[in-house]
């Protein structure tokens, strides 16, 4: 065999190797004596994962049941709460999310291949959440053609045509990225172009019935380089407000400490004390008074069921609200 041939086996061998080293798990998926579970909550909705059989998720719902109906005097909705393999997409918090199965490899920063996707967890955004916000704003339309194929059309909000053009901007401005930074961690969330496509021309259109006159006037007036926009003055001078033009990419970076709120409903909940978000930054339990503190968020379903037998209920119907700020053995005394 000559040096060519060995080297055509070699490379053969090689492929090989690696095609089985692919297709290699890092550890026994089925391995009895390895188990583990995953649990978050936010509110009352929650999701646990579980490395097991699906024997072991129908029993742990079970006892689940059992736990919220004998201890906190819940009902688990057995119709609602599902088990589903992981790679099956499932809905919480308004994410559709599933564990990927996926084994393509990829180069690393190092060079090495690598199978970059297999096992990790993907965040999708649901179609229809996009287009409920639509439908809420009253920004599009869709009608039947003849062909009895839908005609989205983007519609004016004449609700909106009081407004100062800054203000309008604003609203639209909010909205769009509003809905981008709670699905900017979603690996499809570029589908948004689609949405803001809409709300552009449904902008174009308030501004239009605003002042009866057409899209392309308006566009000939308000646009610069490109961008549609309107001036306003401040103390600093004339400043000047465009309609969002940033994209959507993903991002899967740490929130910002601050959010974007809807301008009726900047000035109601940025300051008050009692809103949820201000209750857990101030870091005090509202029981014991310990500041500085990491809270755990206790809720009951209603403050009519609350009968003021302990601490906790005489505390929330107090202050009239569902939910306490509690530190760590507060927290653990109020459920035990």
């Amino acid at each position: 065999m000559g040096r060519l041939e060995e080297s055509k086996e070699a490379l053969n061998t090689m492929k090989e190797v690696r095609k089985i080293m692919f297709q290699t798990y890092g550890h026994n998926p089925f391995d009895e004596e390895h188990k583990t579970l995953q649990y978050n909550r936010y509110a009352d909705d929650f999701i646990i994962g579980i490395i097991g059989s699906k024997e072991d998720a129908e029993k742990l719902k079970e006892e689940i049941a059992v736990f919220l109906s004998d201890e906190l005097k819940l009902t688990l909705s057995m119709e609602k709460t599902k088990v589903t393999h992981s790679s099956k997409e499932f809905r919480y918090l308004g994410y559709d999310i599933s564990v990927s199965r996926d084994n393509d490899v990829m180069r690393d920063k190092n060079g090495t291949l690598k199978r970059m996707w297999y096992g990790a967890v993907r965040l999708r955004m649901p179609h229809e959440k996009w287009q409920a916000k639509l439908q809420e704003y009253k920004a599009f339309q869709i009608t039947i053609d003849e062909h009895g194929k839908e005609q989205w059309r983007a519609m004016p909000r004449g609700y909106l045509i009081n407004m100062t053009d800054v203000e309008i901007l604003r609203k639209y401005n909010s909205e769009i990225s509003g809905l981008y930074n709670f699905y900017r961690l979603a690996i499809n969330v570029s589908t948004l172009n689609k949405f803001h496509h809409i709300m552009e021309y449904s902008m174009l259109k308030t501004f239009g019935m605003k002042y009866r006159t057409s899209v392309t006037e308006l566009k000939k007036k308000y646009k610069r380089n490109g961008r549609f926009g309107a001036y306003y003055e401040t103390k600093a001078g004339m400043k000047r407000c465009e309609f969002y033009h940033d994209g959507f990419r993903q991002n899967k970076k740490p929130a910002p400490d601050f959010v974007d709120v809807l301008p009726q409903y900047k000035n109601r909940f940025a300051n008050n004390p009692k809103s949820l978000a201000n209750r857990i930054k101030a870091g005090a339990c509202e029981i014991c008074g310990k500041e500085n503190v990491e809270i755990y968020m206790h809720h009951v379903k209603s403050l009519k069921d609350l009968t003021g037998e302990d601490v906790y209920e005489q505390k929330m119907l107090q202050i009239r609200r569902k939910s306490l700020a509690l530190c760590e053995d507060c927290f653990k005394e109020c459920c035990n």
